[in-house]
């Protein structure tokens, strides 16, 4: 048996979430239509665990997933040939061997997120299902501010939606960065994990802030006294992307 890794390009405008759902869902999930195409390809029933579950319409970049494959197709095939089977809205950007120890959630040592905001009086439909529309003008300043209390370890239980399985919720932020590029603003999440919901949580959070809904004491004592009715709404899916998920060597 070899393990392969794939990595991912997906837009989830179409799809409900990652995880295949018992019962059945109204849509299709990412991990469903991979696996009946490597069932097609490998002519065997294949499982796939990816590094992380994406929600109904949040998309992705780089998305590692792992599989073990009994079948004779050449490593080198796996991209291609999955690519003639998959819809164009999933695309495989690469496929490799790695050793059986190697597991991408257990690996995992950062993941990045991004959340991309079209910040213009007028809808850009070219980027329905892909952003997030606010007319508003934000305040950057405040929002940077406010960011700057998130970043370090934390116990983050207030940035985390209700049904999360999480056993703790001491999670350390790297960077959470602000920029404005034209009419867009983009928010990059680095940490070292994710609770349910907790990008977009942190999402909505800056633009409370930047609406002055929120003050920057209200993040701290959300922080500290994990009480989610202190902090904002939580933001659309469609404007999240899995940027990047990073490896120990």
């Amino acid at each position: 048996m070899r393990k392969i890794l794939l990595r991912l390009s997906y837009d989830g405008s179409g799809y409900c979430g990652w995880q295949v759902q018992s019962g059945g869902s109204p849509k299709p999930t990412l991990q469903q239509v991979l696996e009946d195409a490597l069932k097609v390809l490998c002519r065997e029933d294949i499982r796939v665990i990816a590094s992380g579950r994406t929600d109904s319409g949040v998309h992705a970049l780089d998305q590692p997933v792992m599989f073990r494959t009994a079948s004779g197709v050449p490593t080198d095939r796996f991209q291609r040939a999955l690519n003639g089977l998959l819809p164009n809205d999933i695309w495989v950007l690469d496929a490799r061997q790695v050793d059986d120890d190697f597991h991408t959630i257990a690996n995992a040592k950062k993941k990045t997120y991004r959340y991309m905001i079209h910040n213009a009086p007028n809808h850009d439909v070219f980027l329905n299902g892909r952003c997030l529309e606010y007319s508003r003008k934000l305040d950057l300043t405040a929002m940077k501010q406010a960011a700057s209390l998130m970043v370090g370890t934390h116990d983050f239980r207030a940035f985390c939606s209700s049904g999360s399985s999480a056993k703790t919720f001491t999670r350390t932020i790297y960077h959470l960065g602000i920029e404005k590029v034209g009419d867009r603003v983009y928010i990059d999440v680095q940490g070292n994990g994710f609770l349910y919901n907790m990008v977009r949580i942190i999402v909505g959070t800056l633009l409370a802030v930047s609406e002055g809904r929120i003050m920057e004491e209200q993040i701290s004592q959300a922080l500290s006294s994990g009480e989610r009715s202190l902090l904002g709404e939580t933001a659309p899916p469609q404007g999240l992307y899995l940027l990047q998920v990073d490896y120990a060597e």
